[in-house]
């Protein structure tokens, strides 16, 4: 994939000018305010929210004056890539980034792939291993805290891992998945990993019942001592609550 692109040698900075300009003289949060920053009408809002939120990280790395512009393409293979224009100092080029990659790479991060073209480096298959091991764990937790609950069962399986953006850029096949079935023989409920890369958590699963569903996700960072499990409590509106023994409990008797 393409990150920084060039459109003519003679229109561009070279990669120190460009350094320079957005590690220049520091912006204000006024004056980071007044760049315009446009985006392609057929962008999700939800999308939009998130390029929002990143703003004047952007700002700050293109070292625009001006305006940037998002717009969004899609290759072959399905993937869907966000480009970033700069268009103060006339059509200088511009940038793509996975949507993941804007909501979860840290501002340094970012500065990187656009000022000096670099990214960090994912191992798709070790993240994918991790997750495997974080879903088990997490399995394990359920099944003691079921030790309390003699009526209910916890039933280990496996799914198909869906395969998502950045392994198919990577060429990486899907894995199968750990799942658990929580039964009391009349009522299942189970755990289903749906997604690793997604922003703003280190991976998804969804906690279906015959009355609701639920979501769970682990705010944790991969290398933080111990995992973050949060669960979406009613709606997403109204937030996060930590999936603990008695919220199992809850979400069990509401099944």
């Amino acid at each position: 994939m393409s990150t920084f692109r060039r459109i003519s040698a003679r229109e561009l900075p070279s990669i120190r000018e460009l350094y320079s300009l957005s590690r220049g003289a520091a912006k204000t949060m006024t004056e980071l305010a007044r760049i315009r920053v446009d985006y392609d009408p057929h962008i999700p809002e939800q999308d939009k929210q998130i390029l929002e939120s990143r703003r004047d990280v952007f700002v700050e790395a293109t070292g625009t004056t001006d305006a940037l512009h998002w717009t969004f393409v899609e290759d072959v293979k399905g993937c869907k890539y966000y480009q970033l224009r700069n268009y103060s100092r006339r059509e200088i080029g511009y940038v793509e980034l996975t949507l993941d990659e804007i909501g979860s790479l840290d501002d340094a991060e970012i500065k990187a792939i656009v000022i000096q073209n670099e990214r960090p480096c994912v191992d798709v298959e070790k993240r994918i291993e991790e997750w495997i091991i974080r879903l088990e764990d997490l399995y394990q937790q359920v099944e003691s805290w079921l030790q309390e609950c003699p009526d209910w069962t916890g039933i280990t399986g496996h799914i198909e891992q869906l395969e998502e953006e950045l392994m198919r850029q990577r060429g990486v096949s899907p894995r199968d998945v750990p799942t658990l079935v929580i039964t009391n023989g009349s009522r299942d409920v189970k755990l289903l990993p749906s997604a690793l890369w997604i922003v703003g958590a280190n991976g998804k699963v969804d906690v279906l019942t015959p009355a609701k569903q639920y979501v769970l996700f682990d705010l944790a960072p991969d290398d933080a001592p111990n995992r973050n499990w949060q669960i979406v409590v009613d709606d997403y509106r109204r937030g996060t609550a930590p999936f603990d023994k008695q919220m199992l409990l809850t979400v069990l008797e509401g099944a």
